[in-house]
């Protein structure tokens, strides 16, 4: 890399790095979160689908998701839409199309030119993969796949073979699959050894109607593996334990999910090559508790706590209330959102900081309920002169989840 700074600041980088790959965590007797092996649980904490560009100023985007089954024999999952569509006044529907962006500073995008609140909705809607040996699948989100390949040698397929429906246009959220005995009898396993499935998500952002002007950011999917101690059968109730909550889950079956997430980062409005272009952070987070058929109105909360370390070791903190899914740049979360004036006295501005990087840990605060993991991605935009263009990347992870603060995820009886 190429950036204009004194010793201290490269020094300061390498460390950073060292420091990431070190706290990479895995939990104890081989359960372990990670984005590079195999899983029984697929997180991809950000889908977006604006294919008219309606939000993003006439870019149009959609999302690639990619899975595969690593293993040699017939593997299932049963997946979930999780979205975090908002619109002027109310929930969204067909009544009320009137999507709008709570991030944004523009007032017709935000509501605030009509005088309404920008108000988001939470939705689920789930579909089946019955996915052949060693089978990779990739799909748009914005379309539905109606006959997927095969599973065994006849010449046609039918709905026992699954059908992926897309997860709706604008659609802004997370996408989670789990493993399944089969996708007529939707009961999660957790076997020694069943960790079938790797995935990711290329998010494409296309100015122009033939992809003549691209900005792709991919990021891999967070696998939550099943926990070696595991019973060799299916789980009988549905319910998926991320650790141990001492109530609904006495034992795990499903690896913890992380004690602290860690983003390694530039403070937003730096300058790293010193050529006048600006760098940027949005900071994505999804909790790991998920009920998408049974919860009844808005999810519980999470107060995300966040420690800001700057180059020299100087520490700041603040926090963000994640609810069922939360994208914000890094100056929005302690000042007004959208690019404004504020921007530079946010403690995550380079300005500020007086440095150009720096580390965010991040950890759900323990409260007297179980169930407020976390999991995250960072987008990074260099704007300038030249344009903009953007990369994704998983954040790395720092211990797991302590006993008693597990977390569940919840699928609908067969």
């Amino acid at each position: 890399m190429r950036t204009r700074r004194p010793d201290h600041s490269r020094a300061a980088l390498v460390w950073l790095g060292a420091v990431a790959v070190l706290l990479v965590s895995s939990g104890a007797r081989g359960q372990i979160v990670a984005s590079d092996q195999g899983a029984a649980v697929l997180v991809f904490p950000k889908i977006l689908v604006d294919t008219a560009g309606t939000l993003t100023g006439g870019v149009s985007v959609d999302t690639v998701v990619q899975i595969q089954n690593t293993s040699s024999g017939i593997a299932n999952l049963l997946c979930f839409w999780v979205g975090a569509n908002s619109c002027c006044g109310g929930p969204c529907g067909l009544a009320n199309p009137d999507h709008c962006d709570p991030n944004s500073s523009d007032p017709d995008l935000n509501c605030r030119a009509s005088g309404q609140r920008c108000v988001t909705s939470w939705t689920a809607s789930n579909f089946e993969i019955d996915a052949s040996p060693l089978q990779p699948i990739g799909f748009l989100a914005s379309r539905d796949v109606t006959e997927l390949p095969c599973n065994d040698s006849s010449s046609t397929c039918d709905a026992q073979d699954g059908q992926i429906l897309g997860a709706g246009d604008p659609f802004i959220g997370e996408l989670k699959c789990i493993e399944v005995d089969s996708i007529t009898a939707l009961v999660p396993r957790a076997i020694t050894g069943v960790n079938d499935f790797t995935g990711s998500a290329r998010i494409y952002a296309s100015t122009t109607a033939d992809g003549g002007s691209v900005d792709v950011r991919e990021y891999s999917a967070i696998g939550i593996q099943s926990v070696v101690e595991a019973s060799s059968g299916p789980i009988g109730d549905g319910v998926l334990c991320l650790g141990t909550n001492g109530g609904t889950c006495p034992t795990a079956t499903h690896a913890s999910c992380p004690g602290t997430l860690i983003l390694d980062h530039f403070f937003d409005g730096a300058d790293p090559f010193n050529d006048g272009d600006s760098v940027g952070t949005t900071l994505t987070l999804v909790p790991c508790t998920e009920g998408p058929e049974t919860q009844i109105g808005p999810p519980g909360i999470t107060v995300a706590q966040l420690l800001i370390i700057n180059e020299f070791e100087q520490r700041f903190s603040s926090n963000r209330h994640v609810q069922c899914f939360e994208t914000t740049r890094l100056s929005d979360i302690d000042s007004v959102p959208g690019v404004d004036p504020g921007d530079v006295t946010s403690i995550f501005s380079a300005g500020i900081q007086g440095t150009l990087t720096g580390q965010t840990r991040i950890r759900g605060v323990p409260t007297n309920e179980a169930g407020h993991g976390l999991l995250g991605i960072s987008e990074e935009t260099h704007s300038g002169s030249r344009g903009s263009f953007s990369t994704a990347a998983n954040l790395h992870f720092d211990g797991s989840r302590g006993a008693g603060f597990g977390d569940t995820i919840t699928i609908p009886a067969p």
